[in-house]
């Protein structure tokens, strides 16, 4: 289970506060802490953040977190009047093309992980490798 739906799933029970540095999840009047290898229940916990917890727990940790997602800005030098500035592909037809966004909506991916930038085409890689196509963490 990644940490984005652990949280989810947590923020849909009305946790008050979760911090999986600290290994404490505060509910309303129930409190989940992790000591050593044991999860510690106080209170009434609902079954499913129990079943999330649990999960979670067996989760590998190099599983849990999201890959890391890029988006590629148009570098227009000093001049920013370029309002379709963000790199798009068009995954059913497979054409890339510049817009005001970079987020994803249905078939139109602005979002990419290491893996689809490594199967960029060249012309896309060249473009980056010049500094014409800016390359952006994304935290989301």
């Amino acid at each position: 289970m990644k940490t984005s739906e652990l949280k989810r799933i947590l923020s849909e029970d009305l946790v008050e506060n979760f911090d999986e540095n600290n290994d404490v999840i505060y509910g309303m009047y129930w409190t989940v802490t992790k000591r050593e290898e044991r999860l510690i229940v106080f209170g009434v916990v609902p079954m499913n953040v129990l079943n999330a917890l649990g999960e979670y727990v067996n989760t590998p940790i190099n599983d849990r977190e999201e890959e890391k997602k890029y988006c590629f800005k148009f570098y227009d030098g000093i001049d920013n009047t370029i309002s379709d500035r963000f790199l798009k592909l068009d995954e059913s037809d497979k054409v890339f093309y510049f817009s005001d966004s970079y987020r994803n909506v249905g078939y139109i991916k602005g979002l990419f992980t290491e893996k689809e930038i490594e199967n960029f085409p060249s012309e896309i890689k060249g473009a980056i490798e010049c500094g014409f196509l800016l390359k952006e963490k994304v935290d989301e």
